[in-house]
């Protein structure tokens, strides 16, 4: 058995290294625990197991876009196997991203949804370069950011002049977020013009 077989045998026994749906994949301390008994079995070091493992999963992930790729476009699969995609299945079921939650305000997402229109992609492909297509995008980016920028500086506006009127004074809190709104609205305007 050669140090690499060891190794994907010794991760695949600690799933709290690679599995992010376990309760404690996010327990720094038990994750270093898993890291330190990888390293002691395998007789080296956490940084270069640590490293060593980064580049046997990409590697496991390359090769499996390769099939997926090959299989969904009727293209031959690739003639040479990588040696350890047998001995690394075991990450086939496993989620390889977390899902995240937005911060931003339920009012911001049906601006967004109700403002933008999708755009019909097979009709664009035909009549687009790959270039002009990625242009566009970036575009459509930019102005998704400047709209919400827009969004954030009057909405700190809007708190800040209620804030202000509950209050009758301006304390420096409000002042700070009024002048944080001004600030948003300035940056909004340079990334304009």
């Amino acid at each position: 058995m050669d140090f690499d077989e060891l190794l994907i045998e010794e991760v695949r026994k600690r799933p709290i290294i690679y599995n992010l749906e376990l309760e404690d994949y996010k327990n720094i301390k038990k994750k270093e625990a898993a890291w330190r008994e990888v390293a002691i079995s395998a007789q080296l070091d956490e940084v270069q197991c640590k490293k060593r493992w980064k580049g046997l999963r990409d590697c496991y992930k390359r090769c499996k876009r390769a099939e997926q790729v090959a299989s969904g476009s009727g293209a031959t699969s690739p003639k040479t196997k990588w040696r350890h995609k047998e001995a690394m299945s075991f990450l086939e079921g496993v989620k390889s991203t977390r899902t995240t939650i937005g911060s931003l305000p339920k009012d911001f997402e049906e601006c967004n949804t109700s403002t933008y229109t999708d755009v019909d992609e097979e009709s664009t492909a035909i009549s687009e370069t790959p270039s002009s297509s990625s242009r566009r995008r970036k575009e459509d980016d930019k102005n998704k950011f400047h709209e919400f920028l827009e969004l954030a500086a009057s909405n700190i506006s809007h708190v800040c002049s209620e804030f202000s009127s509950e209050r009758q004074e301006q304390d420096s809190t409000a002042l700070h977020f009024l002048s944080l709104s001004k600030k948003l609205r300035k940056l909004v305007c340079q990334q304009i013009l």
